[in-house]
């Protein structure tokens, strides 16, 4: 990829970031990225296109954070999940309108889910693969659809951030750990699992 095409694609992330999706125009990326309109066009042909390949990039550089969790084996599952969870809220702080993009077609027009989530339920399942057997609950696909739930309501904590700012568990160690007791390890449901 050339320098100018790198420099169009990562200014159209801040631009997604600061005015959301939705508001992106051609004309604000291309003053974000120092160049004019006719780069843009002459690099992507149209906006819809470099809008996929900004999204693209940020699921690229999100999944390399992602699959360090997930194939750590020193962790536990539960604990990769922990470590999850603190990453999906932390960074919905801090790039909301990313998170936002990610989840918006999906949320808002029940589209299917982006390819973002499909590759977080992708290192999910491979990590209960990875997973002993002890660890593990009898029902998978249970255990599964819980994690699952844990992780979507992670992700809509990042589309309501005045729910992350005004919540007493504003601590995001904390609500993952909240988000964590959604999901059950075992069928013991006397086990304290708090890390």
């Amino acid at each position: 990829m050339s320098e100018t095409k790198r420099q169009i694609i990562e200014a159209t992330i801040r631009c997604i970031e600061h005015n959301g999706i939705q508001a992106v125009t051609s004309r604000e990326i291309a003053k974000e990225a120092d160049v004019n309109v006719a780069a843009i066009n002459y690099h992507f042909g149209e906006k819809k296109k470099l809008l996929s390949l900004a999204m693209k990039m940020t699921v690229d550089n999100g999944m390399e954070h992602i699959v360090g969790i997930f194939s750590d084996q020193t962790l536990l599952l539960r604990k990769k999940i922990f470590h999850f969870l603190i990453m999906v809220i932390e960074n919905g702080k801090i790039f909301p309108n990313i998170m936002r993009a990610h989840l918006y077609d999906s949320i808002i027009h029940d589209e299917p889910p982006s390819i973002y989530m499909i590759k977080i339920a992708e290192q999910i399942r491979k990590a209960i693969e990875l997973t002993e057997e002890k660890e593990l609950p009898s029902d998978l696909k249970h255990l599964f659809r819980e994690i699952e739930l844990a992780v979507q309501a992670a992700f809509m904590l990042c589309l309501a951030p005045n729910l992350l700012q005004t919540t007493q568990k504003n601590d995001p160690v904390e609500l993952a750990n909240i988000l964590l007791r959604m999901i059950r390890f075992s069928n013991d449901p006397k086990k304290n699992y708090d890390l």
